[in-house]
């Protein structure tokens, strides 16, 4: 059995060499962490589903869309944890500097504070407000926001060191630990606040334990890359306004037409932007390849990449479109009425290529390259979504997404073609 499963591996590596003067990369290489991505994809997947099937069928529509509300508010909040930093520590440690997870995440802490603060002021107001529900919701909110999103450094640090493999499974333990205590506490109560309790210590401890080990077993010196702090701040900078304009549709949904809606186009959303969440692992496996290959090298097989790319994801996109209107009659039969928006979401499946190209100028430190994009991106999406959301309701909040968004492509692939020499 072992003689038989070494050939057909060497069968299988071979076939894959082949295909590489077709597709110009690395195919056992992509293969050989693209197939985690995959199973942690359907593992993901089958989670995010099994929670979304909880919330919907245990939780009041109009509570789901005060729970979004609040999660949409703190993704704002959260831009105080400099959430570029992860990025700017994945190249740090592939270079070798182990000692720059821990200085990062300090700094991550410390300016959490002021996102809690924030937090803290916005329960007081609806305290003063007479809105008790949202109240506690944001006053839960400030006690994790620091620590919540900052302790996922442990996938930073696995990425880093290229273990793909073990960080999905790090990552797959930590999103069933939160699985298990959110649907658990919605089988009991549907208080927004209690919720909300489950959902932030569940991740918040699943993270710190995972960060320990982590660190224990895989950072093995204490060199601190300099170069990492700045950069990642100016990373966090570029974030601002994209981390707006995602949130922008949900408020403005939440005041202009209510709770119910923004939940209907929260579930709208929610296996796209599962499915694209999946997709993205494709830059994380990609974004150490890149930071070691010259950037002419990189622009001379590109678009042949992602030309491939495309056709996958053209498939991709009309099986869900197909597929879709069964999901939602058998599991989400509240929200039959997000299968149209569900479908025209889908088509931000095709525009993902945008996200390649920008590691393409993450790895090699594109920082002016990288400001346009996170300016003017975030800008059209901005005035669109004034303009489309309060008028046309979801339709007009999605219309003005895959605008930006296609926008982003045309723009970052003018930016990277344009180059002439490489950042270090």
């Amino acid at each position: 059995m072992t003689k038989t499963m070494e050939f057909l591996k060497r069968q299988a590596v071979r076939a894959l060499r082949g295909a590489e003067k077709y597709t110009r990369t690395d195919m056992v290489y992509m293969a050989t962490n693209g197939s985690w991505l995959g199973i942690k994809t359907v593992l993901a997947a089958f989670l995010a589903l099994g929670v979304s099937v909880a919330f919907a069928n245990l939780l009041p529509v109009h509570v789901y869309g005060e729970y979004k509300y609040v999660l949409s508010v703190l993704g704002i909040l959260s831009l105080t944890t400099l959430p570029g930093l992860g990025t700017s520590v994945v190249r740090s440690i592939a270079k070798g500097f182990d000692g720059t997870p821990h200085a990062v995440l300090v700094t991550k802490i410390r300016w959490g504070f002021l996102g809690a603060l924030g937090s803290a002021g916005l329960a007081a107001y609806y305290w003063y407000a007479g809105n008790l529900t949202l109240a506690g919701a944001f006053l839960v909110s400030a006690v994790f926001l620091p620590y919540v999103d900052t302790l996922s450094m442990f996938a930073t640090i696995l990425s880093g060191k290229k273990l793909f493999r073990v960080s999905i499974l790090y990552e797959i333990g930590v999103q069933l630990v939160g699985a298990i205590a959110v649907v658990a506490t919605l089988l009991v109560t549907d208080s927004l606040m209690y919720v909300l309790l489950a959902y932030f210590s569940a991740y918040t401890l699943a993270r710190f334990v995972a960060l320990r080990i982590a660190s224990a077993r895989y950072l093995t010196n204490t060199s601190v890359d300099t170069g990492a702090l700045p950069y990642g701040l100016h990373l966090s900078a570029m974030e601002v306004l994209a981390t707006i304009a995602e949130s922008v549709n949900s408020l403005l949904l939440w005041f202009f037409i209510g709770p119910s809606q923004l939940a209907m186009y929260a579930f709208a959303k929610a296996i796209p932007t599962q499915i694209l969440g999946g997709l993205k692992k494709l830059s994380v496996i990609a974004l150490p390849k890149f930071a070691t290959r010259d950037l002419a090298d990189i622009k001379e097989t590109l678009l042949r990449r992602l030309m491939w790319l495309w056709v996958g994801l053209f498939v991709l996109f009309i099986a869900y479109v197909l597929a879709a209107p069964y999901i939602f009659h058998t599991l989400f039969p509240k929200y039959v009425d997000a299968i149209f928006y569900t479908e025209l979401i889908a088509l931000s499946f095709l525009l993902f290529p945008k996200k390649i190209i920008g590691t393409v100028l993450n790895a090699h430190m594109r920082t002016k390259e990288l400001y346009l994009n996170s300016i003017l991106t975030p800008c059209v999406q901005l005035v669109l979504a004034v303009i489309l959301t309060p008028t046309y309701g979801i339709t007009g909040a999605i219309i003005s997404e895959l605008s930006a968004q296609a926008f982003s492509l045309v723009l970052v692939t003018v930016l990277l073609f344009r180059t002439t020499h490489v950042s270090r």
